[in-house]
């Protein structure tokens, strides 16, 4: 989890020097936008000491992005109390400003839906310390949280420090700002780069379904699933930049896991991106480009209104989304008159309902228009929307599984730009990432950083650190919110099976897989399925998925990332009873 130490300033010097009640009425106002805020990026509020509150993120449900959500909601927070200031300076004097400290690691907590949250950990007194290190106005993160947020946030060194309670120093970083908007996921190792691997036989069905959209004239619904890392937004980028170079227009937009009218965000980016909108364009100005993209000027007026540029709507009641609907599928038809469209709509798993109506609408009734409408998400999808797509002859999906072992290495090899890597770098590296390329990434990254690995007179060299790998921050909240998310029957399932796991690996001295139940048709008279429900559907949910008949689909070497994490979710003494 992730934890924020926010304190307002001198609180104790302003009781001495103002009226209780003023003073009581600041910190009243601070509490209440600071858990506005808050509660906006998905934390809540847990404790209150004075005038300091104490905040998590991850404690009802975790999120991958846990530790971005708290710093931005800490930036939020310190803007907030920037809005008072003025107000509280010029009636009463007061000068208000704040400081926060955050930091993320295991904690332990009662059960949240009981009413029953106290959080106790290292990680609190660690957020605690430096929030005391932050200056007036600052935001001081540590290891963990740097770590993890450093490719969205821009961050200045603080040196190490002492910190009570810790045997070692700690180095801690102050937050400046954030560089990218919510949902954008900068990935990637600097200097090191890819070519597109193991996805020759998916490239091909996006190639095939762009070529009759051209050729038939026709509007194409295709949906890519897969697990967060497996490589959908790679895949598409591919396609995309292949038909750029066929005279195709690419329109791109991406839908927001939290915020404040995020409806239709996404279609707020495409519309900017056909109109050639920007941030620096005044609201005349960019409606004057919205009107020149738009086949007619109803059109832009309900466009402006749905991304925000219009307050007034044109149409009012329950009419508002389907015209803004209609006016969205007459701005692609006018785009695709005079060459083809690929319309790339990431994380649609995150999207609203009326957003998702939104496409459907488009690609259900856009005529003798070339458009290739690519939506990309995770598979849970369908558990907010089981019929998506469904009904519509031009509606394919597509389910992308972990690449292969064979895959994976050749992808180490392509980004490291070395033929000869040591066997246990390669080894590790691959039991990590299990096909998974974010994983790849993030492990190369983590170990090139540590030093696990340096170049020397052009070969790769593994030091003893590579001996130590430990997985990622960032793939391991990847991993928690998949777990946080599962029915707590499930999740109790796989708690289970990881402490037994553990136990047995502790006992032989070596990694030891679960061996997975052998079906009836082994004809092992012994085997008997699980009675407990749970238990059942987490085995179906192991199970691989149906999906397209592709000579990789009988081999995807694909295994549980999540083995090692559930145990970490029960406390030490229930892992030891077992």
């Amino acid at each position: 989890m992730t934890a924020l130490f926010a304190d307002l300033v001198s609180s104790t010097a302003l009781s001495d020097q103002h009226d209780p009640e003023v003073v009581r009425s600041m910190v009243s106002q601070f509490f209440e936008r600071a858990i506005a805020e808050i509660r906006r990026f998905g934390g809540s509020a847990e404790q209150f000491r004075g005038d300091a509150i104490m905040a998590m993120f991850g404690l009802q449900q975790a999120h991958e992005d846990d530790p971005e959500r708290a710093v931005r909601a800490a930036f939020a927070v310190l803007q907030a109390l920037a809005d008072l200031a003025p107000k509280a300076a010029e009636r009463h004097g007061i000068v208000l400003q704040a400081r926060i400290g955050i930091e993320s690691g295991e904690v332990v907590t009662g059960d949240p839906f009981g009413g029953s949250t106290m959080a106790t950990g290292d990680v609190l007194n660690l957020a605690a310390r430096l929030e005391e290190q932050a200056a007036p106005g600052h935001v001081m993160v540590g290891p963990v949280v740097h770590e993890a947020t450093a490719s969205a946030v821009t961050y200045e060194s603080a040196g190490t420090h002492d910190i009570k309670g810790k045997a070692e120093p700690v180095a801690i970083w102050r937050a400046i700002d954030v560089r990218v908007e919510p949902g954008v996921t900068i990935r990637g190792i600097t200097g090191h780069t890819a070519p597109l691997t193991g996805r020759d036989e998916e490239l091909q069905l996006l190639r095939e379904a762009a070529r009759r959209s051209r050729n038939e004239q026709k509007a194409i619904l295709f949906t890519i699933l897969g697990l967060p890392g497996v490589g959908k937004s790679r895949l598409v980028r591919e396609l995309g930049d292949e038909l750029q170079t066929d005279d195709w227009h690419i329109l791109r937009g991406r839908c927001l896991p939290y915020g404040e009218g995020i409806t239709y965000w996404p279609l707020g980016e495409i519309v900017r991106g056909l109109s050639g909108v920007t941030a620096e364009l005044s609201s005349v100005e960019a409606l004057a480009r919205i009107r020149a993209a738009a086949p007619d000027d109803e059109t832009a007026e309900r466009l402006a209104f749905a991304i925000g540029l219009v307050p007034a709507a044109p149409v009012s009641g329950e009419s508002v989304d389907r015209d803004i609907a209609l006016a969205f599928r007459r701005l692609l038809e006018a785009a695709s008159a005079e060459r083809p469209v690929l319309l790339v709509v990431e994380d649609i798993h995150w999207a609203e309902p009326p957003l998702l109506d939104l496409l459907e609408y488009a690609a259900t009734w856009i005529r003798d228009r070339p458009i290739l409408i690519v939506c990309l998400a995770r598979p849970d999808l369908y558990d907010r929307r089981p019929g998506w797509g469904s009904g519509r002859m031009e509606a394919s999906r597509l389910q992308l599984e972990p690449l292969t072992r064979e895959e994976t290495s050749a992808l180490v090899d392509a980004l490291l730009t070395a033929g000869g890597l040591p066997p246990e770098f390669r080894s590790q590296v691959l039991d990590r990432a299990e096909g998974n390329p974010l994983f790849v990434e993030e492990t190369v990254r983590m170990l090139l950083e540590r030093g696990a690995i340096v170049e020397q007179d052009g070969h790769w060299i593994a030091t003893d650190a590579v001996h130590e790998v430990a997985v990622p921050e960032t793939i391991e909240a990847l991993i928690r919110a998949r777990l946080d998310a599962l029915p707590r029957e499930e999740r109790t399932v796989l708690q289970g099976a990881s402490a037994y796991r553990s136990a047995i690996r502790s006992i032989s001295g070596r990694s030891t897989r679960l061996a997975r139940p052998r079906q009836p048709a082994d004809r092992d008279h012994h085997y008997r399925p699980p009675r407990d429900r749970a238990a059942r559907r987490v085995q179906r949910a192991r199970a691989p998925r149906p999906r397209r008949p592709t000579p990789r689909s009988a081999s995807t070497g694909r295994r549980d990332r999540g083995r090692d994490l559930p145990a970490m979710r029960w406390p030490e003494p229930r892992r030891r009873r077992g």
